[in-house]
């Protein structure tokens, strides 16, 4: 995808470690910086972890980073979407089982639509992310979770154990691929002209 992607354009990625550029060893269309200062681009994009950012500082440097209307870009998923009785098994899961275990962070995910965005925003299209999953598939999803993790760690249990008989039944075939969805968040803002150019 990264392949296909840079043939049509340059990449940035700008990190303050080094060895986060690693996986792009061999895409020469991909530019690295240890700081967004030495670079000024028309487009930023943090997929998913803007709600783990010091906000204020992160907007700074995303304004230094920006060309003058630069568009920043930002977006979070939150639960997923497959059929109601599914969704009622995974979302006690969410709430009730491994809720407590969620770090505090996850509830600015639950709210990414009021996070201060301080840019000129406009409003962007419909997205959502799919993906074609068996009962397997969800299940080593939802032990991918940091909640989950976390309860495992303090209660030495897996909190899997909880719901899986009411999953199992709620899914029938194990083997049969279902449809699951995630709506996507997507915040978009615009550099306004008025602010002092960067180049």
């Amino acid at each position: 995808m990264i392949q296909k992607f840079c043939a049509l354009c340059l990449v940035f990625a700008s990190d303050v470690q080094r060895s986060f550029f690693e996986t792009s060893r061999g895409l020469r269309e991909i530019q690295t910086a240890l700081s967004a200062k030495a670079i000024r681009i028309p487009w930023e994009h943090p997929t998913e972890p803007l709600h783990w950012f010091d906000l204020p500082r992160f907007y700074e440097e995303a304004r230094c980073a920006l060309k003058s209307n630069g568009v920043l870009g930002a977006s979070a998923y939150n639960l997923l979407h497959i059929e109601p009785a599914i969704n009622e098994v995974v979302n006690r899961y969410y709430y009730e089982v491994v809720g407590p275990f969620w770090p505090p962070e996850r509830e600015l995910v639950e709210n990414f639509a009021d996070l201060p965005f301080p840019f000129h925003e406009i409003d962007p299209p419909k997205f959502e992310m799919t993906a074609q999953w068996n009962l397997n598939h969800l299940i080593g999803y939802l032990r991918t979770w940091s909640s989950t993790q976390r309860f495992m760690a303090a209660n030495g249990a897996d909190p899997l154990e909880q719901i899986i008989d009411e999953l199992r039944r709620a899914w029938g075939n194990p083997q049969e691929v279902r449809t699951v969805l995630w709506p996507l968040i997507l915040r978009l803002g615009v550099k306004e002209t008025s602010e002092p150019p960067n180049e």
